[in-house]
């Protein structure tokens, strides 16, 4: 059985080089489909004080739609990617309206994440 290994690993070296040869290369491990659920509940814990900052200042504040608006984009991509993460059904694509806003977070609750 050893000459079998042996023979296996001198078949392996040997489709290497002829890959290298030919110009192949190695190609890197693919990205996680998402990012660690620690970084995740960090970022949702900093949006939603974000949108809770917007929602009480003066509305004299230049932009403060646009910025409102991408705020809550970005929580509600942030509460797909917990879904995932988690493997809970995702929610639609952003933006989420109200309803559904609160049935995912109660989902996540439920799962016990806190931010």
């Amino acid at each position: 059985m050893g000459d079998d290994a042996g023979r296996g690993e001198s078949l392996r070296r040997a489709v290497v080089a002829l890959a290298g040869a030919l110009g192949a290369r190695r190609l890197p491990p693919p990205p996680p489909r998402h990012q660690p659920l620690e970084r995740v509940v960090v970022r949702l814990h900093a949006l939603d004080a974000e949108m809770g900052r917007l929602c009480v200042c003066d509305t004299r504040t230049p932009a403060i739609y646009a910025r409102l608006l991408a705020a809550r984009l970005a929580y509600d991509g942030l509460l797909a990617e917990a879904c995932l993460v988690l493997g809970l059904d995702e929610p639609g694509p952003p933006p989420l309206d109200g309803v559904a806003r609160l049935e995912v977070e109660a989902g996540l609750t439920a799962a016990g994440l806190r931010w």
